[in-house]
């Protein structure tokens, strides 16, 4: 594979060996001949591939091109050459010379390499260069002593390429910066994403042009974090961040409202192209569909909501009564005083518990030791959504953690009691259970998404699949853990308490044929990037991320190249709670990063914006945070999805919690039972096969058996057509794809020509005589549906001429379009 160079350069040409150009797919040689574009013009690049495509390989090739690297043993000579004249040329000066000094230098001799990345990358970056090419490399860490003489080496120019952590280089920022470097590779570049961060700062004040970054999600939560990370690379390349906000976000933002003016909608859309024009020269994204492997395997990427059992619903409705959820959820009310200032009841007399004559509240009490502060009530939002999110993850959480100090363990011990209320003792009171036993009988009464995952875990335990379970939680890891002993499952298990240095071994461990680990528990956050875990074919996210990449890149573990199989993948979700929220977030964030940066066209579900605290409609604020819906928070927009191709309403897709498979579950569990291993795991995997549709689809939707020769009409006992028969069942009837939700949607593609159409023609939006949806804040009503057998006309969804200009407080009637 050869890279031209420019004109100004001569005739001379790079290559990268055959050796290694052999094993790269067409996709990822463009990857190399855009990394050295960006190279060539002395400018920094960002390769945006899906997760699982082989950013790294091509990072490989390049670097090999750009060092003139041979694949055989020409190199290793080559090196020892060069080494031994830098060793006589710089004695005694201390370094290579300036940073200014550093460029591409067509006689071989380049200066090192930089790689820099999160800690738990850096085995694998060390093994990947070892396998695909042969340079001198070294990674920076060891005891400070070490780490100095480290730097020194590098200084004189000892080493190729230099490995160090996102965290080393922001301590050894004085020194690293004045080494030339000839390039700045930046992999996981999206933990560079706060402009305020020092690490952030710390890559900036590299004195490298070329840096180079890697990132599968170049814009996570909002458009700041993809300004960012461009101007890290290119400084100044698509303007400051206000001239950015101001020509780009804000509009880009208003289009995705459900009640966005065509006009809006279609400048939104010009907006998104003309960022994607703009970006070309220092982005490169390809989906997975790109690579061969993906087009025969596939990932079905399916979401469960799974009801509170009794005792979670309970605790969940104490809880949000408490004197500190109360202000929160009526905070931006009116306040009922009877003054005409009209001003909100945070703002006016309910800033403290007190206020409202509930009690002091233990959450404040803990923060407030002397008296209120100026951010009061804002300030418990922080504490008050940690607790619901231990509440629907599971009840065990809000017990107290026995590795916390005493002080803090007094005021767990307290929310706990009042939490509990009446059920306390049935919840086996307020100390965490360590009994594996006492711990697995309770999980059923305490957490309604064990339920799901103790029968999905029976069905490939069976099957002698591997599975991976990523939970936000390391308390919740631990609940699960003693789960699987008591199911005497293998398991292996990694965390942030987990060793660099062992990381890689758990992974080969796992992946060996010879294994008999089915399990392989995970913090999401700590196991989320870096990890090759094709051996499994199902994943399991316990709890949803703030952050939808978290979760993306999680299931990314098992689905990447060098997957043979189908992947599975199952987000549970409490139904009505604070997660459900947060995904229905992710779905919010996800579609605005893919209209921006792919240019697809989602439906637009929402009124909120990001960002916009005058227009927080139903998802932002910490009002719609702090709440229950025991119907679900999408129920609002399931008429939408409900029509697309393959969505499925989500009433019908609820994992309900059933008093009577409870009592199975427990009697199971006793320590004096010993099952029959054969029989009853067969029984069980039966009994789990009809509890898993039945218990989610109402009984009318439940598939009718045909009877054949090939297949009977029944689950048999046999293992083959029991297996079989679990596959139909377990297969999308129990979920619904979140791709069905984010995606592309015949009803938005259909509207949006008919939008395109009305602005060309310049037409006045006229409304029909029906009575339109009213859209305010965050009461948005049920969208009417158009008359049987009769599609809305365009102007029936139109606003009218004009849209709310950026940051506008208005407070007119926006209808909602019909259509969803």
């Amino acid at each position: 594979m050869i890279l031209s160079l420019s004109e100004e350069e001569g005739s001379k040409t790079l290559e990268v060996c055959a050796n290694l150009n052999s094993y790269l797919f067409d996709y990822q040689r463009e990857g190399v001949e855009f990394l050295f574009s960006a190279y060539q013009r002395d400018t920094g690049a960002i390769l945006g591939d899906d997760m699982g495509l082989g950013k790294t390989i091509q990072v490989i090739a390049f670097l090999s091109a750009i060092m003139g690297k041979h694949g055989d043993h020409r190199d290793k000579d080559a090196w020892r050459m060069l080494l031994h004249q830098r060793r006589e040329r710089y004695s005694g000066s201390g370094g290579i010379g300036h940073p200014e000094d550093a460029g591409f230098n067509f006689s071989g001799e380049v200066a090192p390499i930089l790689i820099v990345m999160p800690a738990s990358l850096l085995q694998n970056w060390e093994q990947e260069l070892h396998t695909w090419m042969c340079c001198t490399t070294i990674i920076l860490r060891g005891k400070p002593s070490d780490r100095d003489a480290m730097i020194d080496q590098i200084a004189r120019g000892e080493y190729e390429v230099v490995i160090c952590s996102y965290d080393m280089l922001k301590m050894y920022l004085s020194r690293l910066h004045k080494i030339s470097w000839e390039a700045v590779i930046l992999d996981e570049m999206h933990c560079l994403k706060n402009p305020e961060a020092k690490l952030t700062k710390a890559v900036k004040a590299i004195k490298c042009r070329k840096k180079l970054g890697l990132t599968g999600t170049l814009m996570q939560n909002n458009e700041k974090e993809l300004h960012c990370l461009v101007d890290t690379i290119a400084p100044g390349a698509i303007g400051s961040w206000a001239e950015f906000s101001m020509y780009y976000g804000q509009d880009i933002k208003y289009g995705r409202k459900k009640s966005a003016a065509p006009e809006a909608v279609k400048r939104s859309q010009q907006k998104e192209k003309e960022l994607r024009k703009k970006l070309r020269p220092y982005y490169l994204r390809r989906e997975k569909e790109i690579n061969p492997t993906f087009q025969e395997v596939k990932k079905n990427d399916q979401v469960v909501f799974c009801d509170l059992t009794p005792l979670q619903m309970a605790t969940y409705q104490r809880v949000l009564a408490m004197p500190e959820f109360q202000l929160l959820q009526r905070g931006e009310e009116r306040c009922d005083c009877g003054r005409d200032s009209g001003e909100k009841r945070k703002k006016c007399c309910y800033k403290t518990p007190p206020d409202i004559g509930d009690g002091p509240g233990l959450l404040y009490e803990r923060f407030h030791e002397h008296g209120p502060c100026k951010n009061c009530p804002n300030c418990m939002g922080l504490p008050c959504v940690a607790m619901l999110l231990k509440l629907s993850n599971h009840l065990e959480l809000l017990k107290v953690n026995p590795h916390d100090t005493p002080e803090l363990q007094h005021y767990q011990r307290e929310f706990a009691r009042t939490a509990f209320g009446s059920d306390l003792n049935e919840v086996g009171g307020v100390n965490q259970i360590s009994s594996f036993q006492e711990m697995c009988a309770i999980s059923t009464k305490t957490c309604g998404k064990m339920i799901v995952l103790e029968k999905l875990l029976a069905v490939w335990k069976k099957r002698r699949q591997r599975t991976l379970i990523f939970s936000r939680s390391t308390r919740m890891l631990d609940i699960i853990q003693l789960f699987l002993i008591t199911k005497a499952t293998k398991y292996s298990r990694l965390d942030g308490n987990t060793k660099v240095e062992e990381r890689l071994q758990m992974v080969n461990d796992f992946n060996s044929s010879e294994s008999n680990t089915t399990v392989f528990l995970i913090s999401t956050r700590a196991g989320g990037v870096g990890l090759n875990l094709q051996s499994a074919t199902n994943v399991v996210i316990f709890d949803p991320s703030w952050n939808p990449a978290h979760d993306c890149q999680a299931q990314d573990r098992a689905y990447r190249i060098g997957q043979t199989k189908d992947v599975q993948v199952y987000r549970l979700i409490t139904l009505g709670t604070i997660e459900e929220m947060i995904y229905v977030r992710q779905i919010y964030k996800q579609q605005l990063s893919d209209t921006t940066l792919k240019g697809s066209n989602a439906p637009r579900y929402f009124e909120g914006v990001q960002g916009n605290p005058q227009q927080r409609g139903e998802l932002f604020g910490i009002a719609n945070l702090i709440c229950w819906k025991p119907g679900g928070v999408l129920k609002g927009i399931q008429d939408a999805y409900q029509r697309s191709r393959d969505g499925l309403i989500i009433q019908q897709n609820r994992v309900q919690y059933d008093a009577a498979s409870m009592k199975k579950a427990a009697k199971k569990t006793t320590p004096n039972k010993r099952p029959n291993a054969v029989d009853d795991d067969e029984g069980e995997m039966i009994e789990v096969a009809d509890e898993l549709v039945s218990d989610i689809l109402q009984p009318e939707e439940l598939p009718t058996p045909t009877q054949t020769e090939d297949k009977p009409a029944t689950v048999s006992t046999s293992s083959d057509s029991g297996d079989e028969d679990m596959d139909a069942l377990l297969n999308g009837a129990t979920t619904f794809r979140h791709e069905a939700i984010v995606g592309d949607q015949e009803e938005e593609n259909a509207y949006q020509h008919q939008v395109e159409a009305a602005v060309i023609s310049g037409s006045e939006p006229e409304l029909e005589a029906e009575d339109p949806k009213v859209a305010n804040g965050h009461d948005l009503g049920q969208p009417s549906r158009p008359s049987p057998g009769k599609k809305p006309s365009i102007l029936s969804r139109m606003e009218g001429a004009k849209c709310p200009t950026p940051g506008q407080d208005t407070q007119k009637k926006v209808y909602v379009p019909t259509y969803l």
